[in-house]
């Protein structure tokens, strides 16, 4: 994989409508369509917000960066990065896009996130914001009702950081994620064992955990469903992985926590009563 298809892959669009329903897209292609008609990547439908042509910019990605062009027949709006003032970009022509970009296109608004660049030397210890796919403060501050990014947790000798493939919770679309588990101590052979807290034992599928000499660090998969129930209730849900080593390192853990949207279902039905105050012929 080379560096343009990383980026692409770890970059993620979200999206508010005029009536603060939200959406997150993960960015998997080199130019990402957005417009109304059904044949986009990004599809704004018409029934949640007015002024989106049917294919209205192309979100392209250029090295480690992003442009937007608009390929419409209506003003957008931009802002460069979330310290830029908007300005209209008219149709035919192009703006650059950085983290945190806006893009309003008719009565939806844009959000660009790009994941942080990996330093070369990929497999140091656990600290800092070595892995994370958002920056907790910028979300917070930009898109509160996302919530903060979960941060590392590391312990002495235990390490574990999260990844999410969003963070909406859609009755149609699980939340892929992955746990990456080290062993910073010295202990060899370490059994780890992962517990989560704060979901329904339904909601969640999770790996065994790994067994890990020193030094190492190993990517379990973690999967959350929509139970289509009344519990959770749809809003925020705050939960929780914790990662121990009883026998190698005992009295130890490291803990990431986490809050993402549960989106509402809904469950229709449908009951025929017969009037009985009809007169039949």
């Amino acid at each position: 994989m080379n560096e343009q298809e990383r980026i692409v892959q770890g970059a993620r669009i979200e999206i508010q409508d005029r009536d603060g329903w939200h959406k997150t897209f993960v960015i998997q292609k080199a130019i990402t369509h957005v417009g109304s008609e059904a044949r986009n990547d990004i599809v704004l439908e018409t029934w949640r917000g007015m002024g989106v042509s049917s294919r209205h910019v192309q979100i392209i990605s250029v090295g480690a960066a992003y442009r937007v062009v608009n390929i419409g027949d209506k003003e957008i709006v931009v802002a460069p990065d979330p310290n830029s003032a908007e300005a209209p970009i008219a149709p035919l022509a192009t703006a650059e896009l950085r983290d945190g970009a806006l893009i309003q296109i008719g009565d939806f608004r844009l959000r660009l996130f790009m994941p942080p660049v990996q330093p070369p030397d990929a497999g140091s210890p656990l600290t800092g914001q070595e892995g994370a796919v958002t920056s907790p403060a910028r979300d917070a501050a930009i898109y509160p009702a996302l919530g903060p990014a979960p941060l590392p947790s590391t312990g002495r000798d235990i390490g574990l950081r999260l990844q999410l493939s969003e963070a909406a919770l859609s009755p149609h679309r699980p939340l892929q994620g992955v746990l990456v588990v080290r062993n910073q101590g010295q202990q060899a052979g370490v059994q780890f064992r992962l517990e989560v807290i704060g979901l329904e034992p339904e909601m969640f599928e999770i790996g065994p955990g790994p067994i890990l000499f020193p030094g190492a660090e190993k990517e379990v998969a973690l999967r959350i469903v929509h139970t289509c129930k009344p519990h959770p209730p749809a809003g925020p849900l705050t939960w929780s992985v914790r990662a121990t080593a009883p026998e190698a390192y005992p009295g130890q853990s490291a803990t990431v926590t986490h809050t993402i949207q549960v989106l509402p279902f809904y469950r229709h039905s449908l009951i025929l009563v017969e009037d009985l105050n009809i007169v039949r012929a």
